[in-house]
């Protein structure tokens, strides 16, 4: 939907940011489903569903405040998703299955594929995060009684 206001028009491209970025995390979630097994395959299920709830603050609110709050709300999930993979990577003893007998009792020239899957995901998040903060900046700068930042 196109606008004569150029305001109006930008307000509409930080929910895309973030629609994009939704995308990418439910993608990412339910390719390391697919590929684990298990408790593994069911909490990246439930963790693609959880990245769907970044969409319902797009209907609770008008124009940029809907705006705002869906990217606080994506900033939020985000930053709770990497701690959780980041804590599944710690209980997984990264890589030695809950196995260590001392800091670093064991290297191994291959990695885990669950850590690996996790890893990735957790890059992915990060990238996620970027564009939220990236979706957060504009909405912020295009809000009402808000200054533009060029």
């Amino acid at each position: 939907m196109t606008t004569s206001s150029p305001g109006r028009a930008r307000l509409q491209r930080p929910p895309a940011l973030i629609l994009g970025a939704v995308g990418l995390g439910v993608v990412a979630h339910l390719a390391a489903s697919l590929g684990a097994h298990g408790v593994m395959a069911a909490v990246m299920a439930l963790m693609a569903l959880a990245c769907l709830s970044c969409l319902v603050s797009r209907r609770e609110a008008p124009g940029a405040l809907r705006a705002h709050r869906m990217c606080v709300h994506f900033m939020v999930m985000t930053v709770v998703m990497i701690a959780v993979h980041v804590a599944w990577i710690v209980m997984l003893g990264g890589g030695s299955h809950g196995h260590s007998h001392g800091a670093m009792a064991t290297t191994s020239s291959h990695a885990d594929p669950h850590t690996t899957t996790m890893l990735a995901v957790v890059g992915i998040e990060f990238v996620c995060l970027v564009l939220g903060a990236l979706a957060l900046r504009r909405t912020r700068a295009l809000g009402p009684g808000r200054a533009r930042v060029s």
